[in-house]
């Protein structure tokens, strides 16, 4: 009885054994056959964000060849290093994520998920670059396709970490801003243009109207921004739309209007529109000496 069961239990290892081997072999056999295979065809994915596209099909196609040292079309898929051209795409400082594989059918795939920028800077010093939603600097390439706001005028240049550091910086006051902007729907629509003067006012450039918006310094951003809100919603219609080149929202619970040419001073010919928390809108003229 003894000996039986050790004879099926040796008959059932030696089963088992060799359907393993059998397995091994098979998988031995495909993968030297996919190594052996050309490469059908490459295909490129890029996840389409609500800005337009930062990179460009063509551009990826061309960071591959570099990468490779040739186009890998109808080359042996064993002669393509996936990791390594993995690896030096997401050294482009335009990629957040990539992956590289190879499926059932021999298609080489790239699929990559670009960095999410939200605006667009010049600053001071003539330098453009992009900032993403973590305040990373991202590369201007010339053939992008992306729309988001344009900052420029007095700004001082990128520092690495510039965001989390303590002090004074118009670029961090900026990148606020426009996190407060992307926040707002409306806000969001409004404005196309930040503009940073010589003294450090704020002039917001909106996509549709006229009018520019002089909003000052950064501080006190809820309540300018609300202000800002209510006089579009109220007081445009009651008053005209670009009926004022000039909106002030700087000083305290109002907007003052600027009725003139846009670079005429301030001082001429305003008329306060004070703004209430009823949000019930009053006008009063002011007088110049």
């Amino acid at each position: 009885m003894l000996k039986r069961i050790n004879k099926n239990k040796v008959r059932n290892v030696a089963i088992w054994m060799g359907i393993l081997f059998g397995i091994g072999g098979l998988l031995f056999l495909s993968v030297q056959r996919k190594r052996m295979a050309a490469v059908d065809t490459v295909v490129i994915h890029i996840q389409a964000a609500e800005s337009g596209r930062l990179i460009q099909e063509k551009e990826v196609k061309a960071l591959m060849v570099k990468s490779l040292g040739f186009s890998p079309d109808r080359k042996k898929i064993r002669s393509v290093n996936s990791q390594k051209l993995e690896r030096d795409l997401k050294n482009d400082a335009r990629i957040q994520h990539v992956d590289v594989y190879f499926d059932a059918k021999d298609r080489l795939h790239i699929a990559l998920v670009p960095k999410e920028v939200i605006v667009r800077i010049t600053d001071n010093r003539g330098s453009s670059y992009f900032l993403d939603a973590k305040g990373k600097k991202v590369p201007v390439v010339q053939g992008s396709a992306v729309r988001v706001p344009l900052a420029n005028g007095f700004i001082d240049a990128y520092r690495e970490g510039f965001d989390k550091k303590e002090g004074k910086s118009v670029l961090k006051d900026i990148f606020n801003m426009i996190q407060y902007i992307r926040n707002d729907e409306f806000l969001h629509a409004l404005v196309e243009q930040i503009y940073v003067d010589e003294t450090g006012e704020i002039i917001l450039i909106p996509k549709v109207g006229k009018e520019k918006i002089v909003f000052g310094g950064a501080d006190q951003m809820d309540e300018k921004f609300d202000n800002l809100k209510i006089f579009y919603r109220d007081g445009m219609t009651k008053l005209g739309w670009n009926r004022y080149p000039v909106l002030n929202v700087k000083f305290v619970n109002q907007v003052v209007l600027v009725d003139g040419k846009p670079e005429a001073s301030l001082n001429t010919s305003e008329t306060a529109m004070k703004v209430p928390s009823d949000n019930e809108l009053t006008t009063t003229q002011k007088t110049d000496n």
